[in-house]
């Protein structure tokens, strides 16, 4: 319960930054340039902040250069900024001047990055189809999707109020929600997984053959586990103050 107050701090002050004017004196200084653009430098992290509508970072096996765009003529353009190796994306205009507006963000589909990281209000935030060693989302009230993406180390996925989704091969999960549900399918074992959700459900797929012997499962809800590998492997936490709590085989794993 800790980690979810001061996660919601957090969010409060990121919602302070974004709203506040500090997004001003960064456009008018001149270190962002507003619009849409194609990448062409090698960039090992992308670093997204964002107000409301949608985020979405994609990886395509037609993509040689990353393409940033979002839904032209409504009259908030977004700005970007590259510093070394991190491509920096946020709107033009902070808060909530900056409306109801999608970000796309299209990646090449080979390219494992160092780090991914969108930070949002209450916009709906995935990736999808692509590598990095990390991946950290973060919003007040959006959804979170993580959908067919390879992270080598750590998924950090968090939301007060919006539910969290993800697949793929990751090897460790940190999920935290206050009122969302959690739901993760995955065809690997994780090496590790911890997901906490105060008031929402908590589905977990996984193999068949995951050893649960040492998972703790712990609800004010009921439990139903469908793993029946007693043998004890990775240390995994599920919590939910009053959602149920389901560890389920995922039939399509291999």
């Amino acid at each position: 319960m800790k980690r979810i107050i001061a996660f919601i701090s957090a969010v409060l002050t990121v919602s302070l930054i974004l709203g506040g004017c500090a997004g001003i004196d960064r456009l008018s200084s001149g270190a962002y340039t507003e619009g849409e653009r194609t990448v062409a430098d090698e960039i090992y992290k992308i670093d997204i902040d964002w107000a409301q509508g949608r985020v979405i970072v994609i990886g395509s096996e037609h993509a040689e250069e990353i393409t940033v765009k979002d839904n032209a003529g409504d009259g908030t353009p977004l700005a970007t900024r590259i510093i070394g190796s991190v491509l920096y994306i946020k709107a033009a205009k902070p808060g909530k001047e900056a409306g109801e507006k999608s970000l796309t963000v299209i990646v090449p589909a080979g390219y494992n990055y160092s780090e991914i990281e969108i930070r949002t209000q209450s916009a709906n935030a995935g990736i999808r189809k692509l590598k990095a060693s990390r991946a950290d989302i973060k919003t007040a009230s959006g959804n979170i999707s993580v959908v067919a993406c390879d992270i080598d180390d750590e998924a950090e996925l968090e939301s007060e109020t919006g539910n969290i989704t993800a697949n793929g091969n990751i090897a460790d999960y940190d999920i935290q929600t206050v009122s969302g549900e959690i739901s993760i399918t995955t065809d690997f074992i994780p090496e590790d997984l911890d997901a906490e959700s105060v008031d929402g459900a908590v589905i977990i797929s996984l193999p068949a053959d995951t050893p649960v012997g040492s998972v703790k499962a712990k609800t004010g809800g009921a439990v139903t586990n469908q793993l029946t590998n007693k043998e004890k492997g990775n240390g995994y936490t599920f919590k939910s103050e009053t959602g149920n709590i389901f560890l389920l085989e995922n039939i399509n794993s291999k």
